[in-house]
Order: structure tokens, then sequence, then C-alpha cells
């Protein structure tokens, strides 16, 4: 009876035949997205690529089928040779940083890689021509479901569509919802490229719109202006702020010298934003990418400073583009991408050999999840590996090592320095789940920072104010605020006093969250109590 069903006239051989390159194609298509896709994401992009594929093969017309194929089969097959090439030569995905580098080669040097990397050409060209194959050999289907294929993948694409806008609109912003919904397809290494060329876009558009101020300068005492960017540093972990264990040793013994801020609060909870609008004329409101262009270093560049931009997190990427576009105008500039923060020690020290009144941006990566990968296991003080608290303690103490290493290269210059973090973080419930960024509506810890102004000994002047401000304050303003650091004044904006700029929002304090909903910070839930045995910092001001 078996041999009789396969037999070339029953057809079931016939049809296995025609079938066969649309089996390959899948089998291969799951072998490749294996090494490199988790499970579910594979199962999406096949839920796409094999309803393609029967509804390529049901028009009629060979030469508008394969014309129809060839931009979907082409990409498909560079897809999957570009993911076989990553994980065979580097054991990873496809990522970022390999789609930045097919964009910035040259023709020549793309075409000598082409020859170094052949067999990944002729897989691709094999990839291709059996995906053909599977078109023009796969039997048509009867007339009544020739569009089911076409059907299966229309919903497929909806739901992911759907999925996407509903992601943006709920939890975040930030990414593009393209992007989210590229990763289901079998494209999904357009990700690396799309998001390059947002970035290359972005970075270019801040850079390249410089305002001309009319501003007016006038000196302040201070040669060297030092601003240190923190990365999601809580002040509820800081002795400095009533905390009680001793994670601000360096920081605590500079106190007289400094303005402490108690309670400092980040315009956004994550980098991208919470950044820009520290050091741009970008409002929570009002975050169009053109106010980013009007940031505290063109402003220093035009009031005669020389402005330095080093920074421990990466050029690109989706929360780096519109930091990187500021950052882009600094006279000297430098991504160190170190295992540590120290690794700005070196351009730091640099920086400071040279003469004149300078501008100096240090861009850390501070306590970002996961903390226990910011700090050296000798710069270890608090003992228990794993646990988050100590962890993050530990990357909490690190930063403050850092600082105290630059205060003693700033005590003998005429020299002063801004700290805050970017934003807070809040915790995850349960002692063991650590600590994560504030998303839709966090709570108040995910905005709440440390930030203090620091002047050397040789700064003898009273411009600085030295004690504490004790009112709500957005780092927003920090833009303004560096400003009227540095002595420059700039007419288009209401000329306030520096005790003015400091007191003048105490009351309106409002932040945006991942999904662009601004809130006034004061009506925001507080953080739940941490659990049994851990202390947090005091109430009361320092």
């Amino acid at each position: 009876m078996l041999n009789e069903l396969l037999t070339p006239k029953s057809g079931v051989w016939l049809i296995l035949l025609r079938l066969s390159p649309l089996l390959a194609t899948g089998v291969l298509y799951l072998c490749v997205g294996a090494l490199t896709t988790r499970p579910h994401k594979l199962l999406h992009q096949m839920l796409v690529m094999v309803p393609l594929l029967l509804a390529l093969a049901q028009v009629n017309h060979p030469l508008l089928r394969n014309l129809l194929a060839l931009a979907p089969v082409l990409l498909i097959a560079a897809d999957m040779s570009l993911s076989l090439f990553s994980w065979l030569e580097y054991r990873g995905r496809f990522s970022y940083g390999f789609a930045l580098s097919v964009l910035e080669t040259q023709r020549r040097e793309a075409v000598g890689m082409l020859t170094v990397y052949r067999r990944y050409v002729l897989f691709f060209i094999a990839v291709a021509a059996i995906m053909f194959a599977a078109i023009n050999l796969a039997p048509r289907l009867p007339a009544r479901l020739n569009t089911l294929p076409l059907i299966i993948m229309s919903a497929a694409l909806g739901i992911y569509t759907l999925q996407a806008v509903a992601h943006q609109w709920r939890k975040n912003n930030i990414s593009d919802p393209l992007q989210r919904v590229v990763s289901n397809l079998p494209v999904s290494n357009l990700n690396p490229f799309l998001q390059a060329l947002r970035d290359k876009r972005m970075i270019a558009s801040v850079s390249r719109r410089v305002p001309v101020y009319d501003l007016m300068r006038h000196d302040t005492g201070i040669d060297t202006y030092v601003v240190v960017i923190g990365e999601s540093a809580r002040p509820a972990n800081m002795h400095l702020y009533g905390y009680s264990r001793p994670t601000t040793p360096a920081a605590g013994k500079e106190r007289p010298n400094m303005l402490l801020f108690t309670h400092a609060i980040s315009g956004a909870p994550v980098t991208a934003t919470a950044v820009p609008l520290a050091l741009s004329a970008a409002t929570v409101t009002d975050m169009n990418v053109h106010h980013y262009a009007d940031n505290v270093i063109n402003i220093a560049n035009q009031a005669g400073f020389e402005t330095h931009w080093y920074s421990n997190q990466g050029m690109y990427g989706d929360y780096s583009n519109a930091i990187t576009g500021i950052a882009m105008n600094a006279h000297f500039r430098q991504w160190v991408n170190g295992r540590y923060d120290d690794a700005l020690l070196a351009p730091l020290d640099l920086a400071l050999q040279r003469p004149g009144k300078k501008l100096i941006v240090l861009h850390l990566y501070g306590s970002h999840p996961p903390a226990g990968e910011r700090y050296p296991e000798e710069e270890r003080y608090f003992p228990e590996p794993g646990d988050p608290d100590d962890s993050y303690d530990n990357a909490i103490r690190f930063t403050d090592t850092l600082l105290g290493q630059i205060f003693s290269r700033l005590r003998q210059k005429r020299a002063s320095l801004l700290y805050f973090s970017d934003h807070g973080l809040e915790r995850v419930s349960g002692k063991k789940n650590g600590w994560r960024h504030g998303g839709a509506k966090p709570t108040q810890a995910a905005f709440q920072v440390p930030m203090f102004l620091w002047r050397s000994p040789q700064v003898t002047s009273g411009w600085l104010p030295e004690g504490t401000v004790s009112a709500p304050y957005s780092t927003v303003d920090n833009n303004a605020l560096i400003s009227q650091w540095m002595g420059i004044t700039l007419r288009h904006r209401p000329p306030l006093t520096f005790t003015q700029l400091l007191e003048r929002r105490n009351t309106e304090v409002c932040v945006v969250d991942t999904t662009g909903e601004v809130y006034r910070w004061a009506e925001l839930r507080a953080e739940a109590p941490p659990p049994p045995g851990i202390t947090t910092a005091a109430e009361s001001t320092p």
C-alpha cells in the first residue's frame, strides 16, 4: 500500500519534491535563527516568512512573481547570512556595532571584506537560490484558499504593529516602534542598521544646529569648571544624605566646601532624556530636538571657554544619540569605553594640563544596573557578592572614590565641580531583586538624584554659595545654572541671580516619564518601604 502511494503516478513524490525547497528554507532559517534568536521571536518571524513565501507562490505570472519576490528574498537571505557570520566569527548576534561598521566602511574596504568572508557570500547566494526555488516550485493552493497565506501574514503584521504601538503608548516612547515591529520579522538584523541611521541623523541634527548667542561674561575667579554626570545614583543610598552605610567618605570630607542640594529632581527617569534636559534648553513640556542644540557646550564655546567631553558611556545607541549630539561640539571629546569609570582620569589629567578657562564634562557609567559590574573587585567594600544592596552600595562608594580623586586633582587649582546624577532608580519588589529604571508613571525615587556644587580652597570669592539648598530643585534648570556658574549671562534669558535660579521652581517641579506623560513630581507616589534590615537615608536635611 505504501509503495503504491509513493509512486510517481500518485503525485505524492511530485508534491514533496516541489515542497522540498520551502521545507529546506524553513529548516535552514530555524537552524540559523536558533543560534542568535529567542524561541518566541523565532516563532514570530516564521509566522511571517512562511506565509510570505506561500503568498508569493500564488502569483500566476512568473516574471511578476519573481520581481515581487526579489526584495524580500534578498533581505531574508542577507539576514540569515549576517546571523551566521556573527555567530561563527564572534559567537554572538549581529549587533549595533557591526551595523555601524558596515555603514561607515568605504567601498574598497567593503569589497575586500567580502572576499575575506566569501563563504558567507556563497551561503547568501545558496539561500537566495533555494528561496526562489521554493516560490517557483511550491504547489498552487485551491482558488478558495490561495489568499489564506496573505491573510495569515497580514494578521501577524497587524498584531506586531498593535503591540509596538501599545508599548509606545503605555511604557516607552524612546525606542522606535518600527524597530519593535522589525524584531518580529525575518529581517530582524535590519534593526541595528535602523538604529545606527537614526542615531547618525539625531547626532547630525543636534551638532550642526549651533545657535548664535548674545551673551555677557564676567570673571568668577574660577578657571576650571568640571561637570561630573553620574548614572543611576540614589541619594537614599548615600551617607552624604543620611544613609547609615559609609558610601560617601570622600564627598563627606568635602561637605564644608560644597553647596548640597537635598531635594534635586531629575526631569526624566532614563538617561536618553534626562541628560539632554539637564544640559540644553529643552524642557519636560517641550523636548523638541531643535532645543538640544541650545546647550552648555555651545554656550561655553561662544563665551571663549575651551570645552572637553569625556564619557565612559557609548557614543552611539538609542540612549546616547542626543547626548552625543551635544558632545560633538566640544573642542576635545573622547568615549573611553573603559571597564570602570576611573578610565576617565587619564583624559581628565591631559585636559587639566592645558592653560586657560575650560569646561570639562565627565559622563560616568556610575551605578547603572547591574551595579556589581561597575567597580573592580579590589574596591568591594560591602562584603556580600551577588547581594543587590551590597553591589549597589559598592558602586556608589566607587563613584565617591572617583570623585575624591578628582577633588585631589582640582584642590590646587582655581576650580569648581558640579556633580549630579542623570536619574534615580526604583527598588524592585523583594530584597533580592535589586533596582530598575522608572518607566510609565514611576515613583518619586526614579527621579530623586544627588547633586552638589564644590569649590576648591583656591576659590575665595563669594560667587559660589555654600550650605544647603533644601527646596525642591529640577536638574532641568542645570543648563541655566551652569551658565550662571561660569559667569555667563544670556540676554534672551531672564536676568535671575544665582539664588533666584536655585529656588525659582520650588513648588512647581515637573517630570516626564518614558511615555512622554508629564507629572508634578510631588503628586507621584513615594517608593514602597524597603525590606526589613535595610536602612535608607534619613528624611531630615543633612
